[in-house]
């Protein structure tokens, strides 16, 4: 599995309890854990870029549910 499915898995797994403290921010989750907490998703994506570069990490938008990673068509 690559690193970025290993995050997502990681983050749905353990979603309630980042939801507790960074709901509603963009967080950055390397193999280390939670890197940043950002208000803006473009803030959190250049820091993480510059840190950790494209394939190493995953940024996703800290909610309770599936809405934040889900899309219906």
């Amino acid at each position: 599995m690559d690193t970025v499915k290993k995050l997502f898995e990681h983050y749905k797994c353990h979603q309630a309890e980042l939801v507790k403290e960074y709901n509603g921010k963009y967080i950055i989750l390397t193999e280390n854990g939670v890197q940043g907490a950002y208000e803006s998703e473009a803030e959190g994506y250049y820091k993480a870029e510059e840190q950790f570069g494209l394939g190493n990490f995953i940024l996703q938008l800290c909610t309770p549910g599936t809405e934040a990673y889900t899309a219906q068509y």
